[in-house]
């Protein structure tokens, strides 16, 4: 499936933006960096590593690229009321502004094979108007 996403959205010159446009071409839309957090296991203690695999390789095939940012621990108040502590790695993407509930859509996905109550997501725009 990863190879049939590769082949569908990388082309000569293609870039991120998902419009076949060029590095050096203008760009329609601002480009904005998502950063988020990827859990290494999941709420039972499960491993996510395959799940973790298979999602940068989406990332990859749809936006040419992602950033590990390095590893990082947190508290999550669950649903119930009890404190979760997770180890997760904080990646990031650079994409179209109009990309973003694209990339939502693969996040979802990921979130959809774990026990995870949510995925953090924040997006970063490049400027201010």
């Amino acid at each position: 499936m990863v190879s049939e996403l590769a082949r569908a959205g990388s082309g000569v010159g293609e870039h991120a933006l998902g419009f076949g446009k060029g590095y050096n071409e203008k760009r329609v839309m601002g480009q904005v960096k998502a950063v988020f957090y990827v859990p290494r296991r999941d709420n039972d203690g499960r491993d996510l590593q395959a799940e973790i695999e298979d999602l940068l390789d989406e990332l990859y095939a749809r936006f040419l690229g992602w950033t590990f940012l390095g590893p990082i621990e947190g508290a999550y108040r669950m649903a119930d009321g009890t404190r979760s502590l997770d180890e997760s790695g904080s990646y990031s993407v650079v994409l179209d502004e109009a990309r973003v509930p694209e990339l939502e859509r693969v996040l979802r996905n990921f979130k959809s094979k774990t026990l995870q109550e949510a995925i953090y997501l924040e997006i970063h725009r490049d400027t201010v108007d």
